[in-house]
């Protein structure tokens, strides 16, 4: 911009901006000013065009997509009407402006922040006025609502409410739409990206002003795909600057009062242009008026058609009616069938529509509640909360809503559960339903199950308590026969007996008296058996949580009681430490119960799947009740110390429910 300065002005902001260099000392910058004093008073004045050269320009902010008042050629450059009306206020004030096109949200950043004097192209509002002193306004504005030519039923404001809106940053429309309760906005920085978005699909609803939309409309080949029958209350432009810095408006608005109304309206008219004049074309006329002579007789024969289309539609139409009154009659007989309550409601709670087949149902005459809102009738606070929390998750989710609320019919307090769905975006359906009596069975079968459960703890605890009884017994007489042959068959049995009262006792003390926890049985199990022998053994688990019915645990318990009192007596030497692994998992439908050790082994030629002896003779009559299968193999074929390895593998039982549902 400088190149274009005259030479005397170059010099001149040189001279002063080298005098304020900060490479001249205090005492050089005295004397520069002692010895321009003194030249001044020699020559008797000051040159005048010195001090206008100096002055700064006036930086102004403009929107540059706003056609046709400022927005930019093909080229890049800024065009409009704002900016050859500022062009024109710089040739008459002779002061030099910096007209700034960017985005509108820049703009007003730029003027906020006091990079740039002036705003233009600006709306006047109440949130505005707290912060920018306006200039008197200049052209009025009208804005408008623009959307797809497929939406229609947009007649007000209102209307848009669950769409989402399209606006430019920092525009004053949008202040005017959250005032209509619009709250769903896709902001832009300029209007151009605006309609690009819509013109790739991306937006439907858009507010713009109306010269910008227009213009871009056509411009991206668009005005016949979109359409527009909502005006939001536009403004009118004006020029501001941040109060405190009226001075700038006063030089502003004096510059432009100079400017002679025939040079506003020569701008106009290069930017606007006229209507292009009409003519009369008497060989058009003649040949429109021949069209219109044909249209008339076609219209003719089209209107006896249409005649008859019309009696047949007609007919159709008496027809579809008829099914109609059928529909309704049925929709009428099935409500008569039901025990329901059908209740349609607004988004704000008014009861629009009511039927029941049920006399009686409602205590009051329905005239005091239909169009009413629930909080008018007399409902129970709660309740009305409830139910207004209810339709609303219905409607904004989309999906039916079940809530359980007491109503007071004619017969008295009734306890009714109601389903919510939604209709539309605004309507929704309440169907109740008295479940009073149903509520009443339920507390009695829980009462009933109660008794039962109390009674099933009871024959698991005597069950145990027996089994206690038999194996104190036992251990009396294995102590008055001393004999160590006639002892062991008797711990054994004892053993057994243990087993099974470890189940009982876990199965009292559960919360399910119908599954237990493996893992807890195992355990117990594990603990239980060596006391019987003495054993310094090392018994490492490691069992999985599951569930087992007790027609799948009590045999389980008993084959591990079998292979662990077998490992017990036969895999170790007396007197050799040794160890014994005992695991349980669960593999998909599979269970697997598996016992091992280090130990000596079986003797060379045993056969366990023939054997005759009770404990093996107990595991695979307690494997096959199970519907599982027993194999056994050594652990370290091979070696000195071959051990023992049994693994019971069965299937999951119908009834046992994994831990994890």
């Amino acid at each position: 911009m400088d190149g274009h300065q005259p030479k005397e002005q170059r010099m001149s902001a040189g001279t002063i901006q080298w005098f304020h260099s900060p490479s001249l000392t205090g005492g050089v910058r005295r004397g520069l000013v002692k010895a321009l004093f003194l030249s001044v008073l020699a020559c008797g004045s000051f040159p005048i065009p010195l001090l206008a050269q100096t002055q700064l320009p006036i930086r102004v902010a403009i929107d540059d997509t706003y056609p046709p008042y400022s927005f930019r050629s093909a080229d890049g450059k800024l065009q409009g009407i704002s900016v050859d009306q500022w062009r024109e206020w710089e040739r008459v004030t002779g002061r030099k402006v910096d007209l700034l096109g960017m985005a509108w949200n820049n703009a007003l950043s730029e003027v906020l922040t006091g990079r740039v004097d002036v705003i233009d192209t600006i709306f006047e509002t109440p949130q505005r006025e707290k912060l920018f002193r306006f200039g008197p306004p200049y052209v009025s504005i009208v804005s408008s609502i623009f959307y797809n030519r497929k939406i229609s039923g947009i007649a007000q404001l209102a209307d848009l409410k669950g769409f989402r809106v399209a606006v430019k940053s920092g525009d004053a429309d949008i202040d005017t739409l959250r005032a209509a309760g619009i709250t769903h906005f896709a902001t832009y920085p300029d209007y151009a990206s605006i309609v690009q978005a819509a013109a790739l699909g991306k937006e439907n609803v858009f507010s713009m002003d109306r010269p910008p939309a227009l213009y871009y409309l056509y411009k991206f080949g668009l005005s016949n795909l979109f359409k527009s029958s909502v005006h939001i209350p536009g403004g009118q432009f004006h020029r501001a600057v941040l109060k405190g810095n009226g001075h700038i408006l006063d030089e502003v608005n004096a510059g432009f009062s100079k400017i002679p109304q025939s040079v506003y309206s020569e701008i106009e008219l290069r930017w606007i242009g006229v209507e292009v004049p009409a003519f009369v074309d008497f060989r058009l006329l003649f040949t429109v008026g021949g069209i219109v002579a044909t249209a008339i007789l076609v219209l003719t024969g089209f209107i006896f058609l249409m005649k008859k289309r019309v009696a047949a539609a007609t007919r159709e139409l008496a027809k579809k009616i008829s099914e109609r009154d059928h529909n309704i009659a049925k929709t009428d007989a099935f409500i008569a069938a039901l025990p329901d309550v059908f209740l349609t409601i607004s988004r704000e709670g008014r009861c629009l529509e009511f039927r029941t087949s049920q006399d009686g149902i409602v205590s009051v005459p329905l005239e005091r509640f239909l169009g009413k809102r629930l909080s008018e009738i007399n409902l129970p606070p709660d309740l009305v909360t409830n139910a207004m929390n209810a339709t609303r998750t219905a409607l904004d989710e989309k999906r039916l809503v079940v809530l359980e609320f007491d109503w007071k019919t004619g017969a008295g307090d009734r306890v009714f559960e109601g389903r919510i769905v939604p209709l539309d975006s605004d309507k929704a359906v309440l169907v109740a339903r008295d479940i009073t009596e149903t509520k009443r069975r339920e507390k009695l079968l829980r009462n009933s199950l109660r008794e039962k459960d109390v009674l099933l703890r009871e024959v698991h605890h005597r069950v145990k308590n027996n089994l206690q009884i038999i194996s104190s017994l036992i251990s009396l007489e294995k102590e008055h026969h001393a004999s160590p042959v006639r002892s062991e068959p008797r711990t054994e049995t004892q053993i057994r007996i243990q087993s099974m009262a470890k189940l009982h006792e876990l199965l009292y003390g559960s919360t399910d008296l119908t599954l237990i926890n493996p893992v807890e049985y195992i355990r117990s199990i594990v603990s239980m058996v060596p006391k019987f022998y003495g054993s310094r053994l090392t018994i490492e688990v490691r069992a999985e949580d599951d569930n087992l019915s007790m027609d799948v645990a009590m045999p389980l318990g008993l084959i591990l009681t079998e292979l662990l009192t077998n490992a017990l007596k036969f895999a170790y030497p007396i007197d050799v430490e040794g160890s014994i692994f005992v695991g349980y998992s669960c593999m998909g439908e599979t269970r697997q119960l598996e016992v091992r050790d280090m130990g000596t082994g079986l003797p060379h030629g045993f056969d366990v799947e023939n054997s005759s002896s009770l404990g093996f003779t107990l595991i695979r009559s307690l494997t096959y009740q199970i519907h599982g299968k027993f194999s056994a193999s050594e652990t370290n074929s091979g070696t000195s110390s071959p051990g023992f390895r049994a693994v019971i593998a069965f299937p999951k039982g119908e009834d046992e429910v994994p831990l994890t549902q």
